[in-house]
């Protein structure tokens, strides 16, 4: 089982193995090492951020192991297959691509143990 750092935004993400995960301490634990991998993976080699709107808002993207995401109350279902998902408000977009320290705006995930 794998361990990831989250944006400090997302309050739960559900798995397609893994089920429903709420962070505790900005971390969700016990995923499974192929979700973790593959989502690290998918962020490092693909964009997050697809498009940027005249009014600010944010179409991002998730690996599709990933079938739902809470963001700031706002529960997003990605696209099954390209992952996209959004309108993302502009502040709430900012604070989930602004988490890497490694890869600022483009890697919103880390891995903690795994």
């Amino acid at each position: 089982m794998a361990d990831i750092k989250v944006p400090s935004n997302v309050s739960s993400m559900t798995f397609v193995t893994s089920g429903v995960k709420a962070p505790t301490a900005g971390v969700i634990t016990g995923i499974t090492a192929e979700e973790a991998t593959n989502l690290l993976y998918d962020q490092e080699y693909s964009p997050i951020l697809i498009t940027s709107a005249a009014n600010g808002n944010l179409t991002l993207r998730i690996n599709p192991l990933v079938t739902s995401l809470t963001i700031n109350g706002n529960v997003f279902a990605p696209n099954g297959t390209t992952g996209q998902f959004g309108p993302v408000a502009p502040a709430d977009g900012t604070t989930y691509l602004g988490n890497s320290s490694i890869w600022p705006l483009s890697a919103p995930f880390s891995l903690v143990t795994g």
